[in-house]
């Protein structure tokens, strides 16, 4: 079912330690506050849950830490969310970008490999360099921009549509044969 986008709400999920980025939300949503009307939830948990909730705390209900959630309450936040941020410096698969494309909902992410290549396949959202002042741009235009990130999300959607599991594995399989041959 359809759920309504919340025009002011951005969502983070994964792991907290320092290679996902938080800190660089931390500082984005401090460079917006007062200047863009938005809020971001970080759904996660790991070893650095206490710094940045710490970190974040002079920003008030700008940034709220969710801890993990449910799958069917993960659902409704990404559904919801105007769009989801990604600023991991570094990434294996960028898996976050697809299941938020998948449920048409835009997203931000910074411009590393993995992810690049889901975006390539997905064209959902923004990629940006790496920095706090970069992602805090983006998310300014998206914010300033509904339509855009409705745009997005529904590309995204429609681009995930095509992917599988069967296709991914495909692609691995193609890859590894490529590699033995050479």
């Amino acid at each position: 079912a359809d759920v309504p986008r919340d025009r002011t709400q951005l969502l983070f999920v994964g792991r907290l330690v320092p290679s996902k980025g938080v800190d660089d939300l931390v500082d984005a949503m401090a460079i917006l506050a007062g200047e863009v009307r938005c809020r971001l939830v970080v759904v996660g948990t790991g070893p650095d849950a206490a710094r940045l909730a710490t970190r974040a705390a002079p920003l008030g209900d700008m940034v709220r830490f969710a801890g993990s959630l449910d799958d069917a309450t993960l659902d409704l936040e990404i559904r919801r969310s105007l769009a989801l941020l990604l600023p991991s410096r570094r990434e294996g698969w960028g898996l976050a970008v697809t299941e938020a494309a998948s449920r048409g909902t835009a997203y931000i992410a910074y411009d590393v490999p993995a992810v690049r290549e889901q975006h390539e396949l997905l064209g959902g959202g923004v990629l940006v360099p790496a920095g706090p002042a970069e992602l805090a741009e983006a998310i300014a235009g998206l914010v300033r921009a509904p339509a855009l990130a409705a745009d997005l999300g529904g590309r995204g959607r429609a681009a995930a549509a095509g992917l599988s599991w069967a296709g991914a594995a495909a692609v691995v399989e193609s890859a590894i044969a490529a590699a033995m041959a050479s």
